[in-house]
């Protein structure tokens, strides 16, 4: 919950932005590029997996912002 709030905040809320959004971090939460595989590794446990989620978030929101800049 909290890598989607990140991700969409301060963005009008459509329907396709949180499609895109979702799509986003569900990617970068599961791949886990460059320092998100790091961090997962260095932090166990919940502290962890918070970490990795906020640093996918910000991925997320990079790229959302790149896309909704590009196209809309």
């Amino acid at each position: 919950v909290l890598g989607m709030w990140l991700t969409l905040m301060f963005f009008e809320l459509t329907d396709e932005k949180i499609l895109i959004a979702f799509l986003l971090f569900r990617f970068f939460d599961i791949v886990k590029p460059y320092p998100i595989k790091k961090i997962e590794k260095r932090f166990r446990g919940p502290i962890g997996i918070i970490l990795d989620d906020l640093v996918a978030a910000i991925y997320s929101k990079i790229m959302l912002f790149i896309i909704v800049f590009q196209t809309f």
